[in-house]
């Protein structure tokens, strides 16, 4: 041991004349023979190292990648293997000017916010100015209450697989991770007495009893009800409306008043825009309005936004499928057509739709007759006959009747 002992001791000596060892002075390798050499590179408010390649450097700023730094080099006509620490000022003063010109320069997909949502622009990005826009994003999503908005609100997850236990961050009892729920018996058995063990289980609290109707994470209704829920009037009204319609329930009703009500607030929404002078609410009215146009709800190509705002929840019922077949004839009754519907009687060119409440778009309504393997296919099926001399004897001047039976 003791000769152990001195042979390492004299090694450590041998390398420290050397200078390997930690008595050694550090030998100080330069990196550049460059005397106006920099180690720190300040380009868009961000420190670069400039030891670094030009392009993998540059990729360190927030919101340029490996990619678009190449193009930033080719721009800037710099050589991306080159260390940017070697660079003269004008040249980095260069390539922050290339960073500038990114929106025009790249190709729409590698733009990282293309169609801005105030000017409709597309712009890319960068530094300090990449964290300004997301949180913009965020705000303007929260003021629209869109889902990701809701979601960012209450400090929820907004990307990656939902799963039973995922994101909960607390909120509902009784739903907890495997590993968590088997260390919580693990100590629960060592801790408790004989006598707790024989307690009754009780079973955890429902969806209904820890988190509200309407979470984002769960399907919540699409619609609202009256604020004043007897109102003679209004009641009146509904059960009209339900018999003529043929509708299950008032929810039905309720969800197509909620469709409209969100049509004219668009609407609304859009005018005032339009007075602003923005581009992009002429846009959206183009939008919306070649949509309520392909849904029916408009016969003139030159409908405006008054016309939006004149409709009814009467105008969206006609565009039931249900109310659709009954007034082309298919079906004797509304009644009769919800129920055929249901059971896939009739379809829609090849598809077949069991939902009464789809809404009939303009070019499919020429489309909707009865499916091959139905009994109704045959033309000789009593219904069918039925249809006809009702057909016959009604005057063609005389409207068809649609309420229910």
């Amino acid at each position: 041991g003791k000769e152990g002992k001195e042979g390492k001791e004299a090694k450590e000596g041998k390398d420290a004349k050397g200078g390997k060892g930690k008595g050694g002075p550090a030998k100080v390798v330069p990196v550049s023979d460059n005397p106006n050499f920099r180690y720190i590179v300040r380009v868009s408010n961000t420190d670069l190292d400039g030891r670094r390649p030009t392009a993998l450097a540059i990729a360190r700023v927030r919101g340029v990648g490996h990619r678009v730094a190449g193009v930033v080099c080719r721009l800037a006509q710099v050589d991306p293997k080159e260390m940017i620490g070697n660079l003269p000022e004008p040249t980095v003063e260069r390539i922050e000017a290339s960073l500038s010109q990114l929106a025009t320069q790249l190709p729409p997909w590698m733009i990282n916010h293309p169609k801005e949502t105030v000017t409709g622009q597309s712009l890319h990005f960068f530094g300090p100015d990449l964290e300004t826009s997301r949180r913009d994003d965020i705000n303007w999503m929260r003021m629209i209450r869109s889902y990701r908005g809701v979601r960012h609100e209450r400090g929820q997850k907004v990307r990656g697989q939902r799963t039973r236990s995922n994101g909960r961050t607390g909120m509902a009892a009784g739903v907890i991770k495997k590993t968590a729920r088997e260390g919580q018996s693990e100590s629960k058995t060592k801790t408790e007495a004989p006598a707790a063990a024989a307690a009754p289980r009780r079973r955890p609290p429902r969806r209904s009893d820890s988190i509200p109707m309407g979470d984002p994470r769960f399907l919540r209704r699409l619609y609202e009800t009256p604020k004043h829920p007897w109102e003679a009037t209004r009641m009146a009204e509904e059960r009209k409306l339900l018999q003529r319609y043929a509708l299950k329930n008032k929810r039905e009703l309720w969800k197509a008043q909620s469709v409209l009500r969100g049509f004219r607030r668009q609407a609304r929404d859009l005018q005032a825009r339009l007075r602003a002078g923005e581009e992009q609410a002429r846009r959206e009215t183009e939008l919306l309005l070649g949509r309520l146009t392909r849904l029916g709800l408009f016969k003139s190509p030159t409908a405006t936004l008054d016309d939006v705002l004149a409709l009814n929840p009467e105008d969206l019922l006609k565009r039931r499928f249900d109310f659709v077949a009954f007034r082309k004839g298919l079906a004797p009754t509304a009644v009769a057509a919800r129920k055929w519907i249901v059971h896939g009687h009739l379809l829609i060119g090849d598809h077949k739709v069991t939902r009464p409440g789809y809404l009939i778009r303009a070019e499919e309504e020429g489309r909707i007759g009865y499916a091959p393997t139905s009994p109704y296919f045959s033309d000789d099926h009593p219904s069918r006959v039925a249809l006809r001399e009702r057909e016959s004897r009604t005057p063609a001047s005389e409207p068809t009747p649609v309420e229910g039976p």
